[in-house]
């Protein structure tokens, strides 16, 4: 999908804030959060992550952060002469291209469809392979642990957990009663939340096929801040 926003030539900005938007707000995730956390928290969390994403959004257009785009990536097939796709023939006596049969919106879409993916597919097994073998795992004893109530660093380091595995919010959600038990803070769990939810392993090795490194750097980055910023927030500002 976010190859064929940026090919159909959606804003650039727009197009990054439905990146970071689409797995963190998604119907399911409220769905969940509501009767695990209730609507109070529901209602902040959606308002800082929809907040957070619309202001990155806008600030990677305004540095033009677009430019970090694989160019080659957004490129049609050729329907041109001698193209596959074309249908057309070239005299060999330097006649040029006879008369082209018309391409169909369909051939047109299969021939992209088929180019990208040939182009995607390596990177799609490894993150295939990788998300295979660490779906769904939550270091629980662990998280709880380094995460407790009285770690001062216990909201970055909760990002940080959550930012390289692949743990869907899901996954996470049943066992937050568990680390409320535990002790471990209501920052702490959103910033796991928003860092998992936001960016994983497998989607950062799919999107370095499509982004050079300063805006996968960015992306990453973005997600990292929302997660800090949203968890502070929750353990000194808002009271839940």
């Amino acid at each position: 999908m976010l190859v064929g926003l940026l090919k159909a030539r959606a804003g650039f900005g727009p197009t990054m804030t439905f990146l970071f938007t689409s797995p963190l707000l998604n119907p399911i995730v409220i769905a969940l959060f509501i009767p695990v956390l209730g609507l109070k928290v529901t209602l902040w969390y959606a308002g800082l992550a929809l907040t957070a994403s619309l202001l990155a959004g806008y600030l990677l257009q305004l540095f033009r952060f677009d430019r970090f785009i694989k160019a080659e990536m957004l490129e049609s097939q050729p329907s041109g002469c001698g193209s596959k796709s074309s249908g057309s023939s070239c005299s060999s006596d330097g006649g040029g291209c006879s008369t082209p049969a018309p391409v169909s919106v369909w051939q047109k879409a299969w021939a992209d469809s088929w180019s990208l993916f040939k182009s995607m597919f390596p990177y799609m097994v490894i993150a295939m392979l990788i998300g295979a073998f660490v779906h769904g795992f939550v270091p629980a004893d662990f998280f709880a642990e380094v995460a407790s109530a009285d770690n001062p660093a216990a909201v970055p380091v909760a990002a940080l957990i959550g930012i390289p595995l692949y743990m869907r919010v899901t996954a996470i959600m049943p066992l937050v009663g568990s680390f409320l038990a535990k002790g471990v803070s209501m920052g702490a769990i959103i910033a796991l939340v928003i860092g998992s939810g936001g960016a994983s392993l497998p989607e950062v090795i799919l999107l370095r096929r499509l982004f050079y490194w300063p805006l996968l750097a960015a992306f990453l980055a973005v997600i990292f801040s929302m997660a800090v910023i949203g968890g502070f927030a929750f353990d000194h500002i808002i009271v839940v």
